[in-house]
């Protein structure tokens, strides 16, 4: 039952999943079979050469009528036995293909949040995507496990395991606040944090490490500055914002802009990009949350469980979508190029975006008791064709 896998020893990539489908226990090699022969093209798609790798499982066996779980009593030895293995071996990266796998290798439980996190474990580094099978069932995946196999194909030129070294202030002095709204920065990051329907925090960062989150409501009940203090802070951020000369980046404008228009009459010049809708306008059938693009075009691992409700955790999780977003907008505009698409989101898609944004955000009268007129004529109506209905057809 605890079989070896097959490929070279002396590799980079090892390539783990959960175990033998029917195929492979008829031809004893992993991988063998329909969700094999899907793996090979998807390698080969993300430059990678399913030769040079080393193809395993937790069990190399089939188990009884194919449910994994039927090794559940067995898979403490097993996974001892897969982690001798990898030690031998001793790969740049793993490569962790399905839940079974990735919770086997790591201490995480969720793949679906930490699928595409480069993580470091004893064994060395660790990516888990989409199991094969997984992908035969529902094809949309497929894009997103090359997407997962390209950036394990990078990573596997070195062991190292680099952890971004971050430098944010995510408590501010006045002081601080001031310094940093009226340095003249070429290019800005920002995000929100919103509590209810107010704002908590504004964030910036000014590159892929070095963010300020500055905080307007501590403790989720007081405000964080002095009357006059959050007027001068208020003031200058408005400066900011409407300076054509520092371009700002977000994740998803529309609901941002929408915000601080409202909260305080902020107007936002000088936008260089919208991640969300510039990673649409390159992959429309992608999902574009920032935790996903950040899975894609980064190595900062997954950070979106935190504690909304304690201020330090908040205050860093902004910091953490501001460098993210800054990160992202460097890929995507060379994702935009490389797709012969970035005229076409300079020239079209932003601009149609930022007068739909304006818009929405000014709104149009209504009036009330017109629209409840019709409501009540409507449901009249409604009730009516219902009972004429009832008579026809019983």
């Amino acid at each position: 039952m605890y079989r070896l896998g097959s490929g070279p020893r002396k590799t980079r990539i090892v390539v783990v999943g959960d175990c033998y489908g029917e195929r492979d226990e008829a031809s004893g090699i992993a991988f063998s079979g329909p969700s094999g022969h899907l793996l090979t093209l998807m390698l080969t798609a993300a430059g990678i050469n399913r030769n040079d790798c080393y193809l395993t499982n937790i069990i190399n066996s089939y188990p009884h009528k194919g449910r994994f779980d039927f090794f559940s009593s067995q898979l403490d030895n097993a996974i001892s036995f897969l982690e001798t293995d990898i030690r031998n071996i001793q790969p740049n990266i793993i490569i962790a293909l399905g839940k079974a796998a990735f919770q086997a290798l790591t201490d995480k439980t969720s793949l679906e949040d930490w699928r595409g996190s480069i993580l470091s474990t004893p064994l060395g580094k660790v990516i888990g995507t989409y199991h094969p099978s997984d992908v035969l069932r529902s094809y949309d995946k497929r894009a997103i496990v090359e997407l997962d196999l390209a950036k394990a194909r990078v990573q596997s030129h070195s062991s190292e395991f680099k952890e971004p070294n971050y430098n944010f202030n995510i408590m501010p002095t006045y002081n601080d606040v001031m310094e940093f709204a009226n340095t003249k920065h070429s290019l800005l990051s920002f995000d929100i944090e919103t509590l209810g329907e107010h704002t908590r925090c504004i964030g910036f960062a000014w590159s892929s490490t070095d963010a300020i989150c500055i905080p307007l409501i501590k403790n989720c009940t007081e405000s964080q500055w002095s009357m006059v203090g959050e007027y001068k802070i208020l003031g200058a951020l408005d400066a900011l914002f409407r300076n054509k000369d520092i371009l700002k980046i977000a994740q998803n404008f529309p609901f941002d802009a929408g915000v601080l228009a409202r909260d305080f009459g902020f107007d936002i010049q000088g936008l260089k990009m919208d991640t969300l809708l510039a990673a649409h306008t390159c992959y429309s059938e992608l999902p574009k949350s920032l935790d996903f693009l950040a899975s894609i075009y980064t190595s900062i691992p997954f950070w979106k469980k935190h504690n909304s409700k304690d201020d330090s955790s908040e205050f860093i999780y902004n910091c953490m979508d501001c460098v993210a977003t800054f990160e992202i907008f460097h890929a995507l505009t060379q994702e935009l190029k490389d797709l012969n698409v970035f005229e076409f989101y300079e020239k079209h898609c932003q601009p149609l975006m930022l007068a739909v944004s304006e818009v929405g955000n000014r709104g149009v009268l209504i009036d009330i008791e017109k629209r409840e007129a019709l409501k009540v004529q409507t449901e009249i109506e409604l009730n009516a064709i219902e009972m004429e209905l009832t008579k026809i057809v019983g």
